[in-house]
């Protein structure tokens, strides 16, 4: 068994398409398969075809990659598939837009599917999550998590949002609930802790650092929802993204 052939195969980018292909097919059975599939095919055509685009304006070279392809397929499973398709061609174009032109020092800057996301939910309503169904999330996420070594920032992720959410619910409304009480579902979050959370592109790699940068997204997402802010879950990825690019991405284990 040639085990760098499979190394290979098994490319981190390579395994996180695969995931997502997966969770289409699936989920799509609970939002109307027809509607699903095609709101995803639209995204990840649409991501793939921009990117290809802009990359031959700035290169004069037609180059595919995976990344604009996840980045679409991510969008699809966040973006409800009810809604014209329109929105979401628009919102996967405006993804790999700002791809190209939100940088520093070469590198994404943000997530660019949830910087695309953020800016059109502020006009349209259309979050909807549903990538996240329990057990097929959980069990596909831990093997990109753990593939692309980001599985500590994913699952310090899950506790200290528990953790800030218990803390803030006794709080504010003086009561003790049961852990499941505190965590929404609805929101996406398994999805969000092993797919969103840690893209490599945007997300640091140091232990020390995957600690700190989940726990400041579990914070600012815990307050954004307690304060009813706009998106909270992406934008608290959009601050730690940045905080990942200026800070967290210097730390050292």
């Amino acid at each position: 068994m040639d085990l760098k052939a499979i190394e290979k195969y098994l490319d981190p980018y390579r395994i996180i398409f695969l995931s997502l292909i997966i969770l289409v097919l699936i989920n799509g059975q609970l939002q109307g398969f027809n509607d699903a599939i095609l709101s995803s095919l639209t995204a990840l055509v649409v991501s793939v075809a921009v990117d290809v685009i802009a990359t031959y304006i700035k290169t004069k070279k037609i180059i595919l990659s995976y990344g604009p392809a996840i980045s679409g397929l991510i969008l699809a499973l966040v973006f409800s598939p009810n809604l014209p398709l329109y929105n979401i061609a628009g919102t996967a174009a405006l993804a790999q837009v700002l791809k190209h032109i939100v940088r520093y020092k070469n590198n994404n800057l943000f997530n660019p599917a949830s910087l695309a996301m953020i800016i059109v939910f502020l006009q349209v309503p259309a979050e909807a999550w549903w990538g996240n169904k329990i057990p097929e999330a959980l069990i596909l996420g831990l093997i990109v998590s753990w593939r692309i070594k980001r599985l500590p920032a994913s699952i310090t992720f899950m506790i200290a949002y528990t953790i800030f959410s218990m803390l803030v619910g006794s709080l504010i409304a003086k009561s003790q609930q049961p852990i499941a009480n505190y965590i929404d579902l609805s929101t996406g979050w398994v999805f969000f802790a092993f797919f969103m959370l840690v893209e490599p592109r945007t997300s640091p790699r140091a232990l020390k650092a995957q600690i700190m940068y989940a726990s400041l997204i579990a914070l600012i997402a815990t307050m954004g929802f307690t304060y009813s802010l706009h998106s909270p879950i992406l934008l608290a990825l959009l601050i730690g993204n940045a905080a990942s690019t200026f800070y967290f991405s210097k730390l050292k284990n």
